[in-house]
Parts: structure tokens; sequence; C-alpha cells
């Protein structure tokens, strides 16, 4: 599906060499659960996620699984092996007391707990892979950090250097533990570039603070690979820097992404006003951490990103980045037990989408009887924000079981093209919907109104993967 290239993890024959387990997933509807999920399953695995809204989970992870929730009493007896993920984001609002214990409390008592649990089923993992972070060595200048290298100063080192000491107390139930101290993510469809990218198209990106501060990042493929090795490999153990092996400084980070992008990037962002927006916030991205990557490699690991460039190419070259600005994009993805035989009948009947968008909407077909193929026109009309609208589509690939795409004739926006992939995955399907669209009113459009939009696209596609569940009446697996 080449469609989908870019967003299908890169697959060696080295990995998923252990015989099928049952895995033990938390954080699993995050940037880096769904794809670490997706790819385990490929592997031959069988997951157990555990959450604190499994009704809402089920609708939302790309691929099957058991889900559990975080205060039921169900046994982990059978677990084999444990990706611990689960965290509250660091960048959601400013460091508040309150939102500085929900960090901290997020890593340290979720982490004990899990341990706890597990002991109290009298669970004996083989494995026990945990994310931490390079916070632990604060701002460090130019000094190259090595695994051994100093915790450094700081909130954020204070809350790695507490995470790291429970995820060390998995070793009480014999398990191998490894702790990956994660750079910065990089990937399409969320990370660390979801809310940058929208700043260089807008060509209000700049250097921030003085620019010289080193960035250490990874690319998203390569972080679930070093994952899938480390589960695999029973001498990897200990802490893992999970890095590219060349960090960049922050000028350099703006540079290629607008060089790539072939935008201006002029409006830097000074160090003051920066800890005068986000307060102690700001050290997430002032800090200067030059991570050394050198252990990883010498497990015989190979990136398939090892420098920005390549990855960066990577990520925008099928991205609305590069398309004439300002366009945005959205994507979903959702599994179903059933085959793509069953599945993509349902999708591609457009009186169906009536059932599947939100009632607030008004949605309506216009056609009685369609008969879908290359070519085809289908009419329209909903209410946005109670405002009568005509919405025709043009149906503008057709490839029955694979994909097909819709494109916007005339309706609210600029341009809207929406297309449905389906792969097979453990007997099911994973369905991916792929949105690119662009506002009206150009420039203005998008600086006033798109806050708003992306923020209703989410919530109809919310709404969707919730009905499209209930349609096909999936229960746990």
């Amino acid at each position: 599906m080449k469609t989908f290239a870019a967003f299908s993890i890169v697959r060696e024959q080295s990995l998923g060499k252990t015989m099928p387990m049952q895995i033990l997933l938390t954080g699993a509807t995050g940037f880096i659960g769904k794809s670490l999920g997706i790819e385990l399953v490929r592997a031959g695995h069988s997951l157990t996620v555990l959450t604190r809204n499994p009704k809402s989970t089920r609708a939302e992870l790309p691929f099957p699984a058991h889900i559990l929730a975080w205060d039921s009493e169900d046994s982990l007896a059978n677990i084999d092996a444990v990706f611990h993920l689960a965290g509250e984001s660091i960048a959601n609002g400013r460091w508040t007391k309150k939102q500085k214990a929900k960090i901290l409390s997020s890593r340290t008592l979720t982490t004990k707990n899990l341990i706890e649990r597990l002991r109290k089923s009298k669970a004996s993992p083989k494995a026990f892979i945990a994310a931490s972070a390079i916070g632990y060595y604060g701002d460090q200048s130019d000094s190259t950090l090595l695994e051994d290298s100093p915790r450094g100063e700081g909130f954020l080192a204070d809350v790695c250097v507490a995470w790291e000491k429970e995820i060390n107390g998995a070793k009480e139930l014999g398990a191998r533990v490894v702790i990956l101290r994660f750079g910065m993510v990089l990937g399409k469809g969320g990370g660390a570039l979801e809310p940058i990218l929208p700043l260089f198209q807008r060509c209000l990106a700049g250097k921030l603070g003085s620019g010289r501060q080193w960035t250490s990042w990874i690319h998203r493929e390569d972080l679930i690979r070093i994952c899938v090795q480390a589960l695999d490999s029973e001498k990897i153990k200990g802490v893992y820097n999970t890095v590219s092996p060349n960090p960049i400084t922050n000028q350099e980070f703006t540079r290629e992404i607008a060089a790539q992008m072939k935008l201006p990037a002029f409006l830097p962002a000074p160090s003051f006003a920066l800890k005068l927006m986000l307060g102690e916030m700001s050290s997430i991205i002032l800090a200067s951490q030059r991570v050394s990557a050198e252990k990883i490699l010498q497990t015989g690991f190979q990136f398939h990103f090892p420098d920005f460039t390549s990855a960066m190419k990577n990520i925008l070259e099928t991205s609305v980045a590069n398309i004439h600005r300002p366009h945005h994009e959205f994507i979903a993805e959702q599994w179903f037990p059933q085959p793509i035989t069953e599945i993509f009948p349902f999708f591609a009947d457009a009186k169906n989408l009536e059932e599947i968008t939100p009632p607030f909407l008004h949605f309506k077909v216009l056609e009685k009887e369609i008969k879908i193929q290359k070519g085809t026109l289908i009419n329209y009309r909903l209410r946005i924000h109670g405002v009568p609208v005509f919405w025709r589509t043009e149906i503008a690939r057709w490839e029955p079981g694979i994909a097909f795409t819709d494109q916007q004739l005339k309706g609210p926006y600029n341009r809207w093209i929406h297309t449905h992939t389906f792969e097979e995955l453990a007997g099911g399907t994973l369905m991916r919907d792929r949105v690119i669209y662009k506002l009206p009113f150009g420039l203005l459009g998008d600086i006033f109104a798109h806050w708003k939009v992306a923020k209703d696209v989410k919530m109809i596609f919310q709404y969707r993967r919730v009905t499209i569940d209930k349609v096909f009446n999936r229960n746990d697996q």
C-alpha cells in the first residue's frame, strides 16, 4: 500500500525472533504505544492493555488486545513480558504545583502499582521494558552524555531519577529490566512535530532561545525497532539512550525543516520570552542535551534514520507540509476482528456515512442509489455549527479491498481529500483514515479558525470510531 508506506514500520527479518508471547502494554493509545502495539501483533504476539478507560480505549486501539482497567482485579499471571509506556504528558500546560505532582505520580506511582499488581498475580515476566527520558540529564551544555553520566538538575531530572528507581523494582519479579531514555520522538501523525510543523507552514517558526542548545531526537520507526530488539535480545538489559547517533542544535533543527519545506523561519523566540510564557516548562526546549547512542549501537542495532535530514525527508515526503500552505492533516487508525471482505463494503457504501456521522451535523446523502467507482459523484447536505452546507465529492481513487479516496469538489473547505486504506492484521482489518484539508480565506482563515476546525475534525472521527465499534459489535480479544 504505497499511499501509507511512510506510516508503516519498516521491518527486518531480525524483528520478532522470539516465540509468540503474551505482552502487557501500558500507554497503548499514545503516539508510540499505537505503533508498537501494531508491530508486536505483526510479530505474532498477543497483547493485554492496561487503561483507565476500557470503553473508549477499545475503539482507539489499532490492533487486537485484551483490555483491562488499571483498577481491575484480573490476574496478570500469564504475562510473559511488559512494555510500560504510560505517563502524563510533560507538555500539557504550565507546570503548576498540581501539574508537577500529576506528572510525577503518573510515572512513579503508576509504575509501583503495576509491579505490585504483577507480584500479587504471581507473574514472572521475562522482560520488563519501560520508558524513561533524556530529561534525566538536565541541561548539560555541550557535554556528550552517556548512560552513566551524572544526573542533571531540575524537575524533569528529579522525575526521571524517581521513575527509574521504581522501574528497577521489577527485578524482584525476576524480570530482565530495560530502561529506554527516549529523546525527542519524530514521526507522522503526532509526536514532537505535531505542534511544530503548523508554525513553519504559517511562517511563524524560528530558532528557540540561543539556538545553540543540543537536541537529541529519534525517528519513531527506529524507536519501535529498538523496543522490539529489546524484547528479542536477552543481552539487552539496563539503561539505554534511545536517540539517533547524530544530535543537532536547535538552530540546525529549524534550518533543516525550513529548507525541506521551502519556507522561511525567521521569527526567533528569545529565552526570556519562552520563560515568561511557559515558566519552568520552558526547560523542555531550552535545555541542551547532547546524548550519545553508542551503547545501543554496540548491540548491533542499525538505524534506518541516523541523521536528521533523512528522517525529515521520510516524514515530510508525503506530508501536507510540502503541499501549498496552509494545508492540514488528520490520521486515524482502527482495528476490526472482521476480514477486509466484510469491512470494505461497509465503508464503500455512502449511505452508511449517515449512521456514523454525529447527529448534530444533520448529515444526509441526497442520492437514492449510488454505484461507487472511480469518478462517482456524491452529494450531501449537512449543518456546520447550525449553518446549512452543500457538499459534493468525487471518488478519485477506487481499489476494492485496498483503498479508496473521496475529494471535495464543492463544500466548506478549499480542499478536502479523504483516503481510506485497508490492511489485513491478525485475521482482522486495520483501517487507516488520512484526511488532508485546507481552510478558506488562506492564511487568515488558518490562523483564526483552524484551532476550532481541528477540534471538530477530531471529535467527528472520535464519534465515528465509537459508533463503528458498536456497528461491528466488537468484543475484547
